[in-house]
């Protein structure tokens, strides 16, 4: 047993035998989740609230932190695609987070 990664293949193996049928909810799960943000775009993106919303969005200095500075002067150029690639890489990463430690621990 002086190598690392000894026998790893046989028990990765064995957990996708064990476990086939909750990773397999467990993805689809996270593609829906995904898949499902982005209607809620834009149903949040209407004119009259758009340009306050992101560009507090945009200024958060946890934003800037996690995406770095975004070169957006007017609201009105921040269109839904830049919107939405950052807010759901952060609630995806977050969710996919959680349930990762959830199914570890379990």
């Amino acid at each position: 047993m002086k190598q690392p990664l000894y026998n790893t293949g046989v028990l990765f193996k064995t957990l996708i035998k064990r476990d086939w049928l909750k990773l397999v909810f467990w993805i689809l799960g996270m593609l829906a989740f995904a898949a499902s943000g982005a209607g809620k775009m834009e149903v949040a993106s209407n004119p009259e609230t758009a340009s306050t919303l992101y560009t507090m969005f945009v200024k958060n200095p946890a934003m800037v932190g996690l995406f770095g500075p975004t070169p957006i002067n007017n609201p009105t150029n921040y269109s839904l695609g830049p919107i939405f690639g950052q807010t759901m890489t952060l609630i995806t990463g977050l969710t996919f987070a959680i349930i990762s430690i959830i199914y570890v621990v379990n």
